[in-house]
């Protein structure tokens, strides 16, 4: 009974383990998928909120939006505060 009991908790403890190293760079694809389409369809280049080149960005509220750009190969976003222009 006891090596029974050693044996599945030993058993239980390997799969804990290799389900953590498995699903790491599953989750790591999946995050950087939905980066790349956020960024790629649904942000926009041509607003007057992306102050720099590079800069794409979506418009989340009243005065802020998420800005996002692309760094040595890596999507990066952030929040900006910024007030659309208005038309006169």
């Amino acid at each position: 009974m006891l090596v029974r009991l050693v044996a599945a908790i030993t058993l239980l403890s390997l799969v804990i383990a290799g389900w953590n190293r498995q699903h790491r760079p599953y989750e790591e694809s999946l995050v950087s998928v939905a980066g790349w389409f956020a960024y790629s369809f649904e942000m926009y280049e041509k607003d007057a909120c992306a102050t720099a080149d590079g800069e794409r960005v979506r418009r989340t509220g009243s005065d802020e939006v998420l800005v996002g750009y692309e760094h040595d190969g890596h999507r990066i976003f952030f929040v900006r505060r910024c007030r659309p222009v208005a038309l006169h």
